[in-house]
């Protein structure tokens, strides 16, 4: 083979617009038996040829795992060896097949064959069930189009690294000094320097959410083969500036973290004074993973429900996550969530007990932020989404309902605690391309806990659905179908995220839309409406009085 073709160049061809997990996973599988000769047959082939660096990282990438993942299935095989463990597992002769829980592992170049129990061979195969079901692919889209439609925006990104830096202050053994550490970080991330890349090898990346697709892996070759300076590399297009910043805001807690660990940090105290002990390399990539969410830690069957339900995986790791910890040290984690969790929250609640303007926000927008009342803003800091609902928000709203009881006024109580905090700790089992519609039936918005077409335009006709807010989008689909406009925005906010929404922002200032509207206030700019209220927006009380009002209807 290497004389005939002493220059070897992969000729991969394009079948799909995958994501790179199924790009780099197509020859090799996940499990550590049967692995597959990632030698390929030369077959011609119309379709066009992937750019053949991505396919020489792809072939490095499928080699590496496929030794690695066939050396763990060597040592499963020693347990034949074994005296007394024929029961579990012992050398046969013929082909591996599941039927009979047999499969196979190389050694020295050949396939020797065994045989297993049908849990053992399940488990060994790493089985993963969903990889070839079409619905599981057709549900995937909605999902996907939403990960990156929510995560690709700058309200994400700045809201996501504050929610980081009290989960890194939360769950933190090495030290971490919010803000500090992030912006060391990010200084690391910037500069490409040998701490950023002994990060990037060690692999503690991969746990980011953001997820890449073949363009953007494309650009990072090209980049790597480039020689510009790191600072010409920069991206230019405007979606890539927002991956780029996606992405920064997720590594640079991860990689503060990293550092502290590298450089043997055990605690605040310990970083001015004291021994400090340095863990490896992969110690610290573990740790740093795991410092706030590992998007990439993830079991088979779940591997399934994400494809179908954006931020699935994301719920169950975050809940793990907590009672993981505080399982491991309870008294340390009860301390450290009532000084950053509850006692913040009980402290903005007194603040704002008599400010109207905070009693008239959402309760949505109250539950899942504090809120800092100043003279002519209030100021929203997001919670973190476990911990805060739990040891925060739950608080606060003992507060009000005591609150409320003795000024002898209607109240919101508890209403709907129970569904938030449920919510917040366990996954949607909804998929994504179902939710819209489900909540287009049923005229109501899960997340906002209101009707998407108020009581004054529900006996309209469809298409005339729609308030000053409403896109231009929305009305001219509604014009044309007569349908809901509200309805329209749901749906469309439901599968693309804040995305979407800035698209038609964007959309309704070119064609002249927004020039009708009332005066926008600073407060209901992009970005900066993450941070702070618009009061008397969506009135609180108005809510309680249309509820009551279907109530008695």
């Amino acid at each position: 083979m290497k004389a005939n073709y002493p220059h070897y160049i992969p000729f991969f061809r394009d079948i799909s617009d995958g994501a790179v997990e199924s790009f780099f996973t197509h020859s090799g599988g996940k499990g550590f038996i049967n692995v597959a000769d990632p030698i390929k047959k030369m077959k011609g082939s119309t379709k066009d040829i992937i750019d053949p660096l991505e396919s020489i990282i792809r072939n490095t990438v499928a080699f590496t795992k496929a030794i690695e993942r066939n050396n763990v299935g060597k040592r499963i095989v020693k347990i034949a060896e074994t005296p007394g463990m024929g029961d579990l597992l012992e050398k046969v002769t013929g082909n591996a097949t599941s039927k009979d829980s047999t499969f196979s592992v190389w050694i020295d170049g050949k396939k020797q064959v065994y045989s297993t129990t049908p849990e053992l061979h399940k488990a060994f195969n790493m089985l993963n069930e969903d990889t070839s079901n079409f619905y599981v692919n057709l549900l995937s889209k909605p999902a996907s189009w939403l990960r990156a439609g929510a995560t690709m925006t700058l309200d994400f990104s700045a809201a996501n690294l504050i929610r980081d830096t009290a989960s890194a202050t939360l769950f933190s053994k090495n030290g971490f000094i919010p803000v500090v550490d992030q912006i060391k970080g990010l200084y690391h991330y910037l500069n490409r320097d040998e701490v950023f890349q002994e990060y990037i090898d060690s692999g503690a990346a991969n746990a980011s959410l953001v997820s890449l697709d073949r363009n953007y892996l494309g650009g990072k070759v090209r980049q790597m083969l480039d020689h510009q300076s790191k600072w010409q590399k920069l991206p230019k297009n405007p979606i890539k500036i927002l991956q780029a910043i996606s992405e920064a805001s997720e590594i640079s807690t991860r990689l503060g973290e990293y550092s502290n660990i590298r450089a043997g940090y055990t605690g605040r105290f310990n970083r001015f004074f004291g021994e400090h002990k340095p863990l490896s390399v992969k110690d610290a990539a573990l740790k740093s993973r795991d410092i706030t969410l590992d998007f990439g830690r993830m079991g088979s069957k779940t591997r399934g429900y994400n494809k179908m339900t954006a931020f699935f995986n994301a719920a169950i790791q975050g809940t793990d996550k907590f009672v993981r910890e505080f399982r491991a040290n309870p008294g340390q984690m009860a301390f450290k969530t009532a000084m950053l969790i509850t006692v913040p929250s009980i402290v903005c609640w007194y603040l704002c007990k008599d400010d109207e303007r905070y009693q008239e926000l959402p309760q949505w927008e109250k539950d899942i932020n504090w809120i800092i009342p100043t003279k002519n803003e209030l100021i929203k800091i997001p919670k973190p989404y476990e911990a805060g609902i739990l040891f925060g928000t739950v608080f606060e709203r003992a507060l009000q309902y005591a609150h409320d009881k003795e000024k002898g006024q209607e109240t919101v109580g508890f209403k709907g605690v129970g569904g938030l905090i449920l919510d917040n700790a366990f996954p949607s089992f909804i998929p994504t391309a179902i939710l819209p519609m489900f909540e287009w039936l049923a005229n109501y918005s899960i997340f906002r806990d209101r009707n998407l077409v108020p009581l004054s335009e529900e006996k309209l006709p469809a298409k005339y659905q729609y308030g000053n807010n409403t896109s231009y989008v929305a009305r001219k689909v509604g014009e044309l179908t007569n349908l809901s406009p509200r309805k329209i925005d749901n749906a469309i906010y439901g599968y693309t995220g804040g995305m979407g929404k800035l698209t038609n922002e964007l959309i309704d200032s070119v064609m002249g839309l927004s020039e009708t509207r009332p005066a926008k206030k600073f407060s209901e700019y992009p970005v900066i409406r993450r941070f702070l209220a618009t009061p008397y927006k969506s009135s609180n009380s108005e809510q309680i009085i249309r509820g009551a009002y279907e109530e008695q209807e």
